[in-house]
């Protein structure tokens, strides 16, 4: 048996567990019932009496084994438990029906009250046993073979004229019930097949999207760490002018402890030069780091958005007075937002890169410019990067957010800074969109953390 297989069975078998409380309720029911009436028989009452125990103990046990089934506690044996106690309960409703027929001679307002019960459980095992043909088919020859037996005898022997008539009726409800089990069957394994496929399809959709969010991190970070190479001959020139300082402080500070020379302000000042450049190179590499750093998962912490925009600006404001670009800072009121701070970091300073590229070839250096600015609206922060760059053309307009589009020259770019940039500000219920305008504006819109 394959494994597609396997798993039908078991949902078969599970959907005959799951019927069978109402079903053990019912027929304990008619147990008790029958215990008492006994269809007014006189010779087999005793016989049907201890019958009836026999299907009141079954049906007290068979709720016992489904909930097992259920609940995948040793599934194979409570599965041969449950079908043990439906045989018995079947053999023992064959055994009271068979007596009754016999006794009463297939005729009688009692036999016709027996009819109706038999009838109405062999139409009910289309529903709770047509999932296991070892529980229905014998179920069906179980019950109704004696009686059809029973029938023709009395239409023979007895010369009753009911006899022929009632073995014929049950002989073509028998065939008919078959074929109702095998219709059934076809369109019950259909529908588990359907659902194999749905879960299967389901869980391969979950893959799929575990895999593109692994991806898309790992697109980020990319982004990232070429961004940094981009700016790596800036900011070792940024590095290179603290650690001038540093090195000119020191000989300084050495040539004074040398020669004995007696101006301990002057070595003050060039110590506190040199722990100054110190801090400023410290904190580069921090912002590098923090830049740098792949992280996996989204945090949900508090974020002061004027910190991101200064720790950002720390890695890329010498790129900008590389390229000889007037950067303005407007007004960074304290905004606190929820989220992920490298990932907004992310965001600024792919604005930032985008802005530098646009302005760094203009001729006229009136028109090289950046500006940053943040304007607080009701329970929102807008960040707004600008540039002196050309206006962005109206077809390009609809596909800026789009993967992999990009109106740079080849190999300047391939198209996905703004795509993620978006996608970061989506995560952080945020939305990311170019404002109408005489200059190229974008401008990061987030909830303030309550």
């Amino acid at each position: 048996m394959n494994p597609k297989e396997h798993k039908i069975q078991t949902l078969m078998r599970r959907e005959v567990a799951s019927k069978c409380v109402a079903s053990s309720i019912a027929f304990g029911f008619f147990g008790v019932l029958i215990y008492f009436y006994g269809f007014r028989t006189q010779e087999s009452f005793p016989l049907i009496k201890n019958l009836s125990l026999v299907i009141m103990a079954g049906c007290l046990l068979r709720p016992y084994f489904a909930k097992n089934i259920l609940s995948n506690l040793d599934f194979d044996s409570s599965w041969l438990g449950l079908k043990i106690t439906i045989w018995i309960n079947t053999l023992a409703w064959a055994g009271i029906f068979a007596f009754t027929t016999r006794e009463l001679g297939a005729e009688g307002p009692d036999f016709a009250v027996m009819l109706a019960i038999m009838t109405g459980f062999i139409s009910a095992s289309i529903l709770t046993l047509c999932y296991d043909k070892t529980l229905f088919v014998p179920y069906q020859i179980i019950t109704l073979v004696p009686q059809i037996c029973l029938f023709l005898y009395s239409g023979i022997k007895e010369d009753n004229e009911y006899g022929f008539m009632l073995a014929t009726t049950y002989a073509i409800y028998m065939v008919y019930q078959y074929k109702q089990f095998i219709d059934y069957r076809k369109q019950v394994i259909a529908r588990f097949h359907y659902q194999l496929e749905l879960e299967s399809s389901l869980a391969d959709l979950k893959a799929s999207k575990e895999a593109l969010i692994s991806q898309t991190e790992a697109l980020m970070h990319t982004s990232r760490i070429a961004a940094l190479g981009e700016m790596a001959a800036g900011l070792a020139h940024e590095i290179n002018n603290p650690l001038m300082i540093i090195q000119g402080s020191s000989e300084q500070i050495e040539r004074s402890l040398r020669e004995n020379m007696n101006d301990p302000q002057m070595i003050l000042n060039r110590v506190s030069k040199a722990k100054t450049s110190i801090f400023k190179i410290k904190g580069i590499i921090e912002g590098l780091q923090v830049f740098a750093q792949e992280k996996k998962t989204q945090a949900n912490e508090a974020v002061e958005l004027s910190k991101v925009i200064d720790e950002t600006l720390q890695i890329c404001s010498e790129m900008i007075k590389a390229h000889d670009i007037r950067l303005e800072i407007g007004e960074l009121p304290g905004a606190v937002v929820e989220g992920n701070a490298i990932q907004l970091s992310q965001v600024i300073f792919n604005l930032i890169k985008n802005a530098d590229d646009a302005v760094t070839k203009l001729v006229d250096k009136n028109e090289r410019w950046i500006k940053i600015d943040m304007k607080l609206e009701k329970e929102k922060v807008k960040l707004q990067v600008s540039n002196g760059g050309p206006v962005i053309k109206p077809e390009y307009k609809t596909k800026l957010f789009q993967p992999f589009f990009t109106t740079k020259d080849v190999g300047q770019g391939i198209g996905l800074s703004l795509s993620i940039s978006r996608g970061i500000t989506l995560d952080h219920r945020g939305e990311l969109y170019l404002e109408p305008g005489r200059n190229t504006t974008f401008t990061m819109e987030l909830p303030i953390k309550k």
